[in-house]
């Protein structure tokens, strides 16, 4: 799987053997600048608004979010 973060906020994952979209994902407007893979099926975005988020390809939305600027602060 390939994951890519858009600018509108989403993220896109893509299964590149099959050439085929295997989610969509859609929680936030601002831009993301950077993913990255926990395993296989989890990987954590970071964008404009300031809150790494936790995705699991299995579900249709994050599974955990949080704002790091914020001690303790935990969604």
């Amino acid at each position: 799987h390939f994951a890519a973060a858009i600018f509108d906020g989403s993220v896109k994952v893509v299964d590149i053997a099959q050439n085929k979209l295997l989610n969509h994902f859609q929680e936030g407007s601002l831009k993301l600048w950077s993913l990255e893979n926990i395993s296989r099926d989890v990987f954590a975005s970071a964008g404009e608004d300031g809150i790494l988020r936790y995705w699991d390809v299995r579900q249709n939305r994050s599974v955990h979010s949080t704002h790091p600027s914020v001690a303790g602060s935990i969604s």
